[in-house]
């Protein structure tokens, strides 16, 4: 399996370098992006957005090129610096429909999803996936993860639900993995628990109208934590492959965020673009 992936990384990167003018660097560059560096970004304390020893460990061990915003490493892309250019895919649908100068390709090992995940018969099963539809339908969910992003609508912010009608007595419990996992779930300057999925459970809970109530485990304790009651619901990066089928002990949500990483490479279009215009010179 993990030469079929590697194999498909490779052919991706081998049409970036048939598509390209002789400029990228040997042996293969891949960027990155790096928590650390960032400047103007909510980025919590995560070492690095993406991890990087999979990718390279999968691309015969290219040379990793670390950027500290999206805009550098898109424009080391664009210049020709780097082979191909990792982002989390709340970046890269954002970018790719701004530019026609990339294409972008998902990373098969990679490949994830945000979901509710609850023990078969939970009592607000139904309710809790109505108001994630609901999230999806009226696009809160993706304003939620642009909240995180470069591309959040500063005319038009994520805010919140603050006060909501509750039910008498109806209470949801979310167990969130408190493992920095930006922008999904992670801790920022005062130690507060914060990101996508924590938005997502106070939509939950003003979607059923229950009193929330947020549990951190570890991310080998959120199974464990739905199983002995401790938590209703849990909201948490999955992943599902035929090796990992849905087990039918629980119940999952439809996605409500795509939260697979993605390579980014230069287009044929840009390239073609830029020898007409070398030809019009």
């Amino acid at each position: 399996m993990k030469k079929n992936i590697a194999l498909i990384l490779c052919i991706i990167l081998s049409l970036s370098l048939l598509a390209s003018c002789g400029e990228y660097k040997e042996p293969p560059a891949i960027g990155f992006l790096t928590a650390g560096q960032f400047t103007g970004y909510k980025l919590g304390t995560v070492a690095d957005i993406v991890p990087v020893k999979v990718i390279t460990e999968s691309i015969d061990s290219p040379e990793v090129v670390k950027f500290s915003s999206v805009e550098d490493g898109l424009e080391a892309l664009r210049n020709k610096k780097i082979h191909g250019f990792v982002l989390p895919a709340v970046y890269t649908i954002n970018e790719t429909e701004k530019s026609d100068d990339f294409t972008p390709t998902k990373i098969p090992f990679i490949d994830k999803q945000l979901r509710a995940i609850s023990l078969n018969g939970f009592e607000y099963s139904v309710p809790v996936d109505a108001a994630l539809t609901t999230l999806q339908n009226n696009g809160t969910a993706r304003k939620i993860a642009e909240a995180y992003s470069p591309y959040a609508d500063e005319a038009s912010p994520y805010t919140r639900p603050a006060e909501y009608d509750k039910l008498p007595g109806r209470t949801i419990t979310v167990g969130i993995c408190s493992d920095d996992a930006f922008p999904y779930n992670y801790h920022d300057a005062d130690g507060k628990l914060v990101g996508i999925n924590v938005d997502v459970a106070y939509e939950i809970a003003k979607g059923i109208h229950a009193e929330l109530v947020i549990k951190e485990y570890p991310e080998d304790k959120l199974m464990g934590a739905l199983d002995s009651g401790e938590a209703d619901i849990i909201l948490s990066q999955f992943y599902e492959s035929e090796q990992a089928p849905l087990d039918t002990d629980y119940l999952y949500s439809h996605p409500y965020c795509d939260a697979s990483t993605h390579i980014l490479i230069r287009s044929l279009f840009a390239d073609l673009s830029d020898k007409q215009a070398a030809k019009a010179e």
